[in-house]
């Protein structure tokens, strides 16, 4: 029971977790802590697809070409991350019409004890 309390706290305190999807896939979600001092949620739920949660707003992104690190866009922005550990970073960005990135909003690392 202790070990399972522990894992658990562990777990939260690093703002990671894991859950199925209806297709049976397993979703990852992320905190971010950005320079600005916002929190963007990130949640992986499948190879081509994440939810963003930034400002209290959801963004659905798909992945795109990028030539380092992951790169997820919508119609209004982009999700450039690298790595999902503790050391993760990522990119918040405008996504311009011509599918190139705009300027940076955020720059966060991802939430560790």
């Amino acid at each position: 029971m202790r070990l399972l309390f522990t894992f658990t706290i562990v777990t939260l305190a690093v703002s990671v977790s894991a859950c199925s999807s209806a297709s049976g896939k397993r979703a990852l979600t992320l905190d971010y802590q950005c320079i600005s001092g916002e929190t963007i949620r990130v949640t992986y739920q499948t190879g081509d697809e994440i939810l963003v949660v930034h400002q209290g707003t959801e963004h659905t992104m798909t992945r795109a070409i990028s030539g380092s690190g992951a790169r997820y866009a919508s119609p209004q922005y982009e999700w450039w991350s690298k790595g999902l550990n503790s050391a993760s970073e990522g990119t918040l960005l405008q996504h311009k019409t011509n599918n190139t990135s705009g300027k940076i909003l955020e720059r966060c690392k991802v939430m560790t004890l």
